[in-house]
């Protein structure tokens, strides 16, 4: 007498490629969720460091998902150039002639300030001899390169790319990566054997 299991182990097979199938697909929710929480918290860290909009610097940060095959995930700071000093100012200061203003009566009368007054790396200063000017590409902040009139030197303000590369930002990310994750690749794949 015998006793044949190979259809059993066949059936078997194919229930353990299909579960091997939903663990990977698991892992690449879990690993792109983790990656969304680590863009956040490099977002909170450029933002404390520049002083920029957190949805400016959001829109500059990119996420490359993961996928099944590539079970990876990284954020992309290529496009957050430099901004020009105008982007630390609040909107109502933008305008041209703003701090040139005289301000007071009789003989107490002065100037706004010496420069453009801005919030540029979360420190309020005063940034000598700068102006606001009207040009092509909008209103921006400048200095002249010499006492004549022209050539104007536009004054850049923080950049996302070079405080993505800072120690502290990448030590914030570091630090969201080892937490955020692990814990969500392990609650997917918990969630994937759960629902099969």
């Amino acid at each position: 007498m015998e006793f044949s299991i190979s259809h059993d182990l066949h059936r078997l097979t194919k229930d353990v490629n299909r579960l091997h199938g939903k663990l990977k697909q698991a892992a690449v929710r879990g690993i792109n969720r983790g990656a969304q929480s680590v863009k956040v918290a490099s977002s909170k860290a450029i933002k404390e460091r520049t002083g920029l909009k957190a949805s400016t610097i959001k829109k500059r940060l990119i996420i490359k998902r993961a996928r099944v095959n590539d079970l990876s995930a990284s954020i992309d700071a290529s496009t957050g150039r430099v901004f020009n000093l105008i982007t630390s100012l609040p909107q109502s200061q933008r305008r041209p002639g703003y701090f040139n203003a005289r301000v007071g009566r009789g003989k107490r009368r002065r100037y706004r300030a010496n420069g453009v007054k801005a919030n540029a790396w979360n420190q309020r200063a005063v940034y000598p001899g700068t102006f606001i000017v009207k040009t092509k590409r909008g209103v921006l902040v400048a200095k002249r390169a010499s006492k004549r009139r022209t050539p104007l030197i536009f004054v850049k303000g923080p950049s996302i790319r070079g405080s993505f590369q800072s120690n502290y930002v990448q030590a914030a990310m570091r630090s969201k990566a080892a937490e955020a994750v692990i814990k969500n690749v392990r609650h997917e794949i918990q969630r994937a054997i759960h629902h099969t």
